[in-house]
């Protein structure tokens, strides 16, 4: 379950990052990249961390990756998702977690919520295998 109040702002003129939220809202999943130190970054930034540049790229990531690491607490599943060797994601992980293993590979799952707002899981379900 997501609470939206806890989500980030979202819009243009909210935040510098919005162009996350515009395109994970088109099923695009993207972060910034640093062409100076050739840095991808998770989560998207205004400034690279490693060499201060304001430069920054937004790049496309694939909608899938792999379970780096996960846990299981009941029913709810988190987890590290190795994208593509580029990033590593903190997400929620949907699918059956009894049978879940590192190295399983897992989609992007667009989530849509209740004012506009738009949110992210992984799943198992190959369903959301669009690449």
């Amino acid at each position: 379950m997501i609470i939206e109040d806890f989500l980030p702002a979202q819009g243009e003129g909210e935040t510098r990052i919005n162009p996350f939220f515009d395109n994970l809202a088109s099923g695009i999943l993207t972060t910034t990249f640093c062409p100076r130190c050739t840095l991808y970054h998770w989560q998207p930034r205004i400034v690279c961390p490693r060499c201060l540049s304001e430069t920054l790229e937004w790049r496309s990531l694939p909608r899938k990756g792999r379970i780096y690491a996960f846990s299981v607490l009941e029913s709810l599943c988190v987890g590290i998702i190795d994208i593509g060797g580029k990033v590593r994601i903190l997400s929620g992980i949907e699918g059956n977690n009894e049978i879940l293993h590192i190295g399983d590979e897992v989609f992007l799952k667009v989530i849509r919520l209740k004012k506009k707002k738009i949110f992210f899981t992984f799943t198992t379900d190959s369903f959301y295998d669009k690449d």
